[in-house]
């Protein structure tokens, strides 16, 4: 388990939410419900198990009317504070954005 890193936008402390990963293991997400913003560290989006993927979009269903606030235009890194590059992921449905860090194997996407 890691520090509750810094959200990217508002840099405001992440909530740590547990999950297993698709070998069997817990994985920790850091989730920003102002931003509705989630940080992944090293492939952590691929290794959600199919339960925990449920588990996580009702979760974010539980927040969708909390207070929502708009994403900062410069980004850093929750872990080394190195500014956030924006790129995107093709996916079946289009292009979602992420912002990655050049330094460290992490991103962050919104939901």
């Amino acid at each position: 388990m890691h520090p509750l890193p810094s959200c990217p936008s508002c840099r405001q402390p992440m909530e740590a939410h547990r999950f297993t990963s698709n070998q069997g293991h817990a994985l920790e997400l850091d989730i920003c419900f102002a931003c509705q913003g989630l940080w992944f560290d090293r492939h952590e989006n691929l290794k959600l198990a199919p339960q925990s993927v449920v588990e996580l979009f009702r979760l974010l269903h539980e927040h969708r009317t909390d207070q929502h606030q708009p994403l900062a235009e410069r980004m850093a890194c929750p872990r080394c504070n190195t500014s956030l590059a924006k790129g995107f992921d093709v996916v079946r449905s289009g292009r979602d954005m992420i912002f990655r860090c050049a330094r460290l194997p992490g991103r962050f996407s919104t939901f």
